[in-house]
């Protein structure tokens, strides 16, 4: 019998039949209800190919929208709210004042199973206004970057 840490292959037929959902080629799945185990549907021998595996500590096993998967134990929000208030995931609340390009949201670190992504915004005056607001938003993920301006202002 293999253990976690064991760098043996574990066989099980692909999941077929009426009851279960057949697999594509080269899909991959949790193999059991606890999430320990990885698959791939090998196609030409009709067999998942699994690996010890195991959810991240922030994240939990569970079914959502009928698909087992690891999923994280929490949510939270950040948000821009007004002019130039910011309020963090933690709760936290900034009044950014200055012209500077800022990160509201991204990944701290590359990590398995997340997309990359940036949310940055930056600030500019208005006119002869000694305030600054909200100028652009950009969001970069998939290798594009979104610019999002408001409605009275032009692009550069």
């Amino acid at each position: 019998v293999d253990s976690p840490g064991s760098p043996h292959r574990l066989q099980k037929v692909c999941p077929e039949g009426p009851r279960r959902r057949s697999r594509k080629p080269t899909q991959e799945f949790w193999g059991d209800s606890t999430c320990t185990k990885r698959c791939v549907c090998n196609a030409e021998y009709r067999k998942a190919v699994c690996q010890w595996a195991s959810c991240r500590a922030e994240e939990e096993c569970r079914v959502e929208d009928g698909i087992r998967g690891c999923y994280p134990k929490s949510h939270a929000t950040c948000a821009a709210v007004g002019a130039t208030h910011y309020e963090s995931f933690d709760g936290g609340k900034f009044i950014f004042q200055g012209t500077c390009m800022y990160q509201l949201a991204g990944l701290c670190e590359k990590s398995r199973g997340l997309v990359d992504f940036q949310v940055l915004v930056q600030n500019g005056r208005q006119d002869a206004e000694r305030l600054s607001s909200i100028a652009l938003v950009m969001v970069k993920v998939y290798e594009w970057t979104l610019r999002v301006l408001p409605r009275s202002r032009e692009p550069r």
